[in-house]
């Protein structure tokens, strides 16, 4: 597409006009902000038309619709169908001329009956997710824009399994977009404004997991909400100090529910405790940002380049999208010599080895029986998770499974396919990390002809241990 095609869309943080235990649920407020948002949008431009990478519609023949982008948490009660109502009432005096696609934030994280049959209905979900968190992560292009939509309720709890298997995913949307302008949604700030319900540890650890990498592919804005105050950041750096060539956060509120407490972040730049809507525009050189509040007045104006984006052939090289690590929600845990730190088989790099299928032999009842099994090459695996040898050198793997039982043997040995001697017709065969629902399997041994027991398995594993080992 052309950099100079003009692209405006709307950002509205937590969006709930009820309180806990309220069973009235006013939206009109609400309803008055987005009226002067797209009284905004529609000043001086047509929609321009949305598509690409996760749409979900293309445009109407009589002209398609503009972009309202929420941070979550739409509704206060997940469970009341009143309230979604309400919302969707005030929502649909737009309808004609707005498309609408959200984060999942903290009010919005059960899977509910209500959530199910009134949200998914009405707001189509790119299906483009990673494994098993299809519809809570998902990217979607707009005009100039790529929106890369993040589920932060799994992003701040810092285990390694998780935040692999995100963080690939992360990487692996950002590298294979084309658009100049790159925009980052999630519930909560990798920022806080100040410290309620634990937000500071939390962004803390997603700004360890996860800014880096937005950073490294020129994320232009994250925007959020979650602390119920409107904030925009100075410019930051994937190391979270200020710089003027780097990202900005925009924290967002746009319902009633809106807190008092001064802020506390020292990044900020620009802050009010007021229900406000903020309206993008970009043509894919500049983005230009216009903050309103519910009398239609301009509380906040920010302008910035864009950021230039790596287009990086590495990043886009095949990442295959197998779900090898969350299968269990558990990896495998890898760490001892040879590794910088620990690694898990959710390794962003593992993704790229594709399953084999090899035949080993078993004796049963006195007769070789060949088995023919499909996993992952362990040897590959250890060459992913960035295992590296010291010359001369011998290694002892540890292998530990699930009831606390470790094995031992010889790398080499395993990696080689050379656990039994080798003669009477028999040949190597490389180990293989096989997934099974009890968890991960390692299948070892050779292909005889002879009539001799030269198979090994070990399941549900656990830990992989690797230590130095002298003859």
């Amino acid at each position: 597409m052309e950099t100079n095609e003009r692209t405006k869309f709307i950002y509205m943080g937590d969006s709930q006009c009820a309180k806990i235990g309220e069973k009235t649920y006013d939206y009109s407020g609400w309803q008055k902000l987005l009226d002067h948002a797209c009284a905004l949008l529609n000043a001086e431009q047509e929609p321009t038309q949305q598509g690409g990478k996760g749409s979900s519609e293309t445009a109407k023949a009589n002209g398609s619709k503009w972009l309202l982008v929420s941070g979550g948490d739409v509704v206060n009660n997940i469970n009341s169908r009143d309230e979604w109502m309400s919302f969707f009432n005030a929502f649909n005096t737009h309808k004609d001329e707005l498309k609408l696609i959200a984060a999942n934030g903290n009010h919005l994280r059960n899977r509910s009956y209500s959530e199910k049959k009134i949200f998914s209905k009405r707001v189509k979900i790119p299906d483009n997710g990673p494994a098993g968190m299809e519809k809570r992560f998902y990217s979607y292009d707009y005009g100039c824009v790529h929106f890369t939509v993040l589920d932060s309720n799994f992003m701040g709890n810092g285990r390694p399994d998780v935040v692999a298997h995100m963080r690939g995913w992360i990487e692996h949307d950002l590298a294979e977009s084309n658009q100049p302008v790159s925009i980052i949604v999630m519930h909560h700030p990798m920022f806080v404004i100040k410290d309620t319900f634990n937000d500071y540890a939390r962004a803390e650890l997603m700004r360890r997991d996860y800014l880096e990498v937005f950073d490294r592919y020129g994320v232009d804005f994250i925007l959020c909400g979650h602390q119920h105050v409107y904030a925009r950041s100075k410019a930051f750096n994937g190391n979270g100090k200020p710089d003027e060539s780097g990202m900005i956060q925009l924290m967002g509120v746009s319902g009633t529910k809106v807190y008092e407490d001064k802020l506390t972040g020292g990044l900020t730049e620009a802050y009010t405790n007021q229900p406000v809507a903020t309206v993008f525009e970009t043509d894919g050189q500049t983005i230009k940002l216009t903050t309103i509040n519910e009398t239609g007045e301009i509380v906040d104006t920010y302008a910035k380049a864009a950021r230039p984006k790596p287009g990086s052939s590495a990043g886009k090289a095949a990442w295959m999208n197998q779900p090898f690590a969350f299968e269990t929600g558990n990896g495998i845990r890898f760490y001892g010599a040879g590794f910088k730190g620990m690694k898990t088989v959710g390794n962003l790099r593992i993704r790229m080895i594709r399953k084999e299928r090899h035949e080993y032999s078993v004796l049963r009842m006195g007769e070789t029986i060949h088995e023919s099994w499909e996993g992952y090459n362990f040897a590959k695996i250890l060459a992913a998770a960035g295992w590296k040898p010291e010359k001369g050198k011998s290694y002892i793997l540890r292998i530990t499974s699930g009831d606390g039982i470790t094995r031992a043997m010889k790398l080499d040995d395993l990696t080689e396919g050379k656990l039994f001697k080798a003669g009477g017709g028999s040949e190597p065969v490389p180990a293989l990390i096989v997934y099974e629902e009890e968890g991960y399997r390692m299948v070892c041994g050779q292909r005889s002809t002879a009539d001799r027991n030269i198979r090994r398995w070990i399941r549900r594993i656990s830990e992989i241990e690797i230590a130095e080992w002298n003859e």
